[in-house]
């Protein structure tokens, strides 16, 4: 049961993610292989078993922490549209943020409103605003994802 919730979710996740991203202007393609990652043996098992526990409960405290932060990892590094993808050693070890080209920042966004509306928190500028000093990101970056998220609220993705 814990497998169908949680593709349940996946499905409704990206749903959401193509309603805001056609909305928003991503380029279809990036729309439809949106965490495609997710579907994969080193994302499925791990995320069911972080977010669906062996017993169907959320967030299950007992699931291995490092086998999540693995699948988190391989996630955010084979997609674009996530900030730590764009992230860059420097010699002293520390990473830098890079700037995201825009098509990325928009399925970024979009990808906020398809994991906010999945869950049943829509609020997805209050989410950024109590978030934004923990994201990655570049100035130019998080200057442009401000611009999206007004955009957003023009076209009535944010309430």
């Amino acid at each position: 049961m814990p497998h169908v919730r949680y593709l349940a979710y996946l499905l409704r996740h990206k749903w959401y993610v193509a309603y805001a991203g056609m909305r928003l202007g991503v380029p279809l393609w990036r729309l439809l292989i949106h965490d495609w990652t997710k579907f994969t043996r080193a994302e499925w098992g791990p995320y069911v078993r972080r977010f669906f526990g062996a017993h169907g409960s959320v967030m299950d405290k007992g699931a291995d922490p490092q086998e999540f932060q693995d699948a988190w990892r391989h996630h955010y590094e084979r997609n674009p549209h996530h900030p730590e993808y764009w992230r860059q050693p420097e010699e002293d070890g520390t990473l830098r943020a890079n700037w995201m080209p825009p098509k990325y920042v928009r399925e970024m966004v979009a990808d906020w409103y398809g994991a906010g509306m999945a869950q049943g928190k829509p609020d997805i500028e209050g989410w950024y605003f109590a978030n934004k000093e923990r994201l990655p990101l570049h100035p130019g970056t998080r200057f442009l994802a401000t611009q999206v998220l007004k955009e957003a609220q023009r076209k009535n993705l944010i309430p």
